[in-house]
């Protein structure tokens, strides 16, 4: 199934505008928004309700470890946590474009990738383990 077919219902922040969705995991769904204030696109993760006690300690592990290893480049950065208008936590994270890998494997094979100076690699919600981000 694809992934923006399973995220969930999307959140109304105050300050933020939502502009699509980027996916959804075990614990939570992920949004790109822009923040009005500074004006910047983001990444605003939120506890998904069928998830209950589970997402809501998800969410709050997940920023309690971005917070420890804040700083370190192939880390989002953690902006802000809160909850929604109905309870719900979320996060708002550094929002890291994906770059378009089987473009750059296939013209330059798979060390391309590896060596691109403006892909940093993740692996916490990417398609099989893996996301790229700028940096």
């Amino acid at each position: 199934m694809d992934s923006d077919a399973r995220v969930g219902m999307v959140p109304v922040l105050p300050g933020y505008q939502w502009i699509r969705p980027l996916g959804s995991g075990g614990f939570a769904d992920v949004f790109l928004c822009r923040q009005e204030l500074p004006s910047r696109e983001v990444a605003v993760k939120v506890a998904r309700r069928d998830r209950g006690a589970d997402g809501e300690a998800g969410i709050a592990r997940e920023a309690d470890v971005m917070a420890l290893v804040s700083g370190h480049p192939a880390v989002a950065q953690l902006y802000g946590a809160g909850r929604t208008p109905d309870g719900r936590p979320y996060l708002v994270m550094e929002y890291c474009p994906v770059a378009n890998i089987l473009d750059q494997v296939r013209a330059n094979g798979p060390g391309a990738v590896h060596d691109h100076p403006h892909v940093r690699w993740r692996g916490d919600a990417a398609p099989r383990g893996l996301r790229p981000s700028r940096h």
